[in-house]
């Protein structure tokens, strides 16, 4: 399973290319949301870029609110927890210096979040075990989505994810730092120009998941 998913065809006026250029573009760290500067992309003719919606709002969902390509273009926010959800629409309202002339809407189910069609895409950084269910929801309510590591749990969610995707024509992103990290793009390049020679053993490393774990 690739850590990138697109559609087969394409939407006119964005490609996973750029998509995910933007993403890398906007932090060093990887932690911003891909940002396109293109109406025809969503049908706006005055937008300023995609329109986010983002889903939890705890330690990792916050970091990406103060990033000025994200905080620019939040136009919801959704957490279970009403103390992280203030803290989220804070930082939003501080940073853009909205003064609550355009607050973000705010949601405690993402599901009715993504109802909501003034949401382009959602960026999730929910914990874990939730990311897979919300980004599969998400496709299916035709948003781009951006999602935190880990992807998913098991290899299952992530055909899930990837079938989701391609079906209902959405680009999804995986946030890792891996993708876009100096030291590791030129580690791919070393290994895959041969130069350490014919690789025959791969070490990888897994989080144990809980068997009582269902499939999606």
């Amino acid at each position: 399973m690739k850590e990138q998913s697109h559609q087969k065809k394409p939407q006119e006026g964005i490609s996973r290319r750029n998509f995910i250029r933007k993403g890398a573009a906007a932090s060093a760290m990887a932690l911003s949301f891909p940002y396109i500067r293109t109406h025809p992309v969503f049908g706006a003719p005055n937008t300023e870029g995609i329109r986010v919606g983002v889903i939890g709002t705890g330690r990792q969902g916050r970091s990406h609110l103060y990033q000025p390509l994200i905080y620019k273009n939040v136009v919801a926010l959704c957490d279970v927890d009403d103390h992280m959800l203030t803290q989220g629409q804070q930082i939003v309202v501080e940073k853009d210096n909205r003064s609550g002339q355009r607050m973000p809407a705010v949601y405690k189910d993402y599901r009715k979040m993504l109802e909501d069609k003034n949401i382009d895409a959602v960026l999730i950084a929910t914990p874990d075990h939730w990311h897979a269910q919300m980004a599969i929801d998400a496709s299916v309510c035709g948003k781009h989505v951006y999602v935190e590591k880990p992807m998913a749990l098991t290899i299952y969610e992530t055909q899930q994810m990837l079938k989701a995707a391609r079906k209902h024509k959405v680009v999804v992103q995986h946030g890792t730092m891996r993708r876009s990290y100096t030291e590791f793009r030129r580690a791919c390049e070393i290994v895959r120009s041969e130069r350490i020679g014919e690789v025959h053993t791969v070490r990888v490393g897994l989080a144990l998941v809980p068997r009582s774990l269902a499939p999606l």
